[in-house]
């Protein structure tokens, strides 16, 4: 049998400069709750019994036997009548020093703490710190995805989303198309943090350098449809010129996120690995039509790649983790810079995806240069 704290070991309270049991609003620490197991005991220093008691079985959805005292752990009392062979706790006197007075082995948790990026992303990092708590996968690769995801590519999706809505804003223009597959997460972004008043309208927009250098006179339908002056063009990185050459064709503005080119506006210059903005779907090859205004789009998987891999899937699922726990606005602007958030990107975890975006990437290379182009294309 072990024994566990309660507050800040399994749960967590939004503001971490304050005592979680004093705050109104709980969430569970999800890597310790998965410790456990039926037999273990939860101790707590607690006045309020009751709220304990709701707390343990509403949010962490656990039965275990809960034992309060106001300050049984603080003065060691309550290992004399509780006797475990390992305690978890976050406090480094009542739940480290005391058990281990008493001949308990103890392990400090510092799981609830703010972590370097969390602190360095404001108010933005309280967000971070839920969404991370929040999520657990036993898979070490699955883990680092996660963290990657909430810790490293949201706050500069956040940060890029503030961008792109002062440059509509700024620009007059009325429609904003988000292109596959790299926008595929930045696209939930905008519209989370401004579908529901923003003065223009938003779509994800199926396109790929396939559709770009050889459009069908379905595409061309399509991409008339969706494209005109008053529209501006988004892709994540690249070096820009499949995205000139649409517009060049249609008409909008073209706007990088990342770019290492001046070929087309960007709001960033640096390298951006694609690895951390993966769709759950295959490269674009046309677009069809349902009837005559709802687009049907036609994928194409030369390199039979399995775009539901968990992979993909977890990081898609920490991501919307951390669009849930934005809660209702209004939301906070971000107080870090777009520069910054962009040198903490790269991350070892997303190494695990780059052989099959690697042969992705040259699949859609052979096929482009399968007849002649406007201008030879980088791979």
């Amino acid at each position: 049998m072990k024994s566990f704290d309660l507050f800040d070991t399994l749960v967590a309270a939004p503001d971490p400069a304050r005592p979680a049991g004093d705050q109104d609003r709980h969430f569970p620490i999800a890597e310790n709750i998965a410790k456990v197991q039926p037999g273990d005991i939860i101790v707590s220093d607690y006045y309020d019994r009751a709220k304990a008691e709701r707390i343990l079985r509403e949010v962490c959805g656990l039965s275990n036997e809960l034992k309060v005292s106001e300050d049984g752990k603080a003065t060691g009392f309550v290992w004399a009548w509780v006797d475990p062979e390992e305690h978890l706790g976050d406090n480094p006197h009542s739940d480290f020093a005391m058990p281990r007075k008493y001949g308990i082995p103890a392990t400090l948790t510092t799981l609830a703490q703010l972590t370097p990026l969390e602190k360095a992303c404001g108010e933005v990092g309280l967000v971070m710190r839920e969404a991370r708590l929040r999520t657990w996968d036993p898979n070490p690769t699955l883990r680092g995805l996660q963290l990657h995801q909430i810790e490293r590519n949201f706050p500069f999706l956040y940060a890029a989303a503030h961008k792109i809505d002062a440059k509509m804003c700024e620009g007059g223009y009325t429609h904003l198309v988000l292109c596959a597959r790299d926008c595929y997460l930045l696209y939930d972004m905008v519209d989370a943090l401004f579908g529901e008043k923003a003065r223009y309208a938003i779509t994800y927009f199926y396109t790929s350098r396939l559709t770009r250098y050889r459009p069908s006179d379905t595409y061309k339908d399509y991409a008339q449809l969706e494209l005109d002056s008053r529209t501006l063009v988004v892709d994540m990185n690249g070096s820009g010129n499949s995205l000139k050459f649409l517009t060049d064709q249609f008409g909008a503005t073209p706007l990088l996120v990342v770019s290492h080119t001046n070929v087309v506006p960007s709001l960033v210059h640096g390298g951006l690995r694609e690895t951390s903005n993966l769709a759950p779907h295959a490269m674009v090859a046309d677009v069809k039509f349902v009837n005559a205004w709802i687009p049907d789009p036609q994928f194409v998987n030369p390199a039979n790649i399995n775009w539901d891999k968990p992979e993909i899937k977890v990081m898609d699922e920490a991501f919307l983790v951390c669009l849930r726990t934005l809660g209702e606005p209004p939301y906070p602007a971000p107080t870090y810079t777009l520069d910054y958030a962009l040198s903490k990107m790269p991350d070892p975890a997303t190494e695990c995806l780059w052989a099959d975006h690697l042969a992705d990437s040259k699949a859609a290379y052979d096929l482009l240069n399968s007849g002649p182009l406007p201008h030879p294309v980088i791979l």
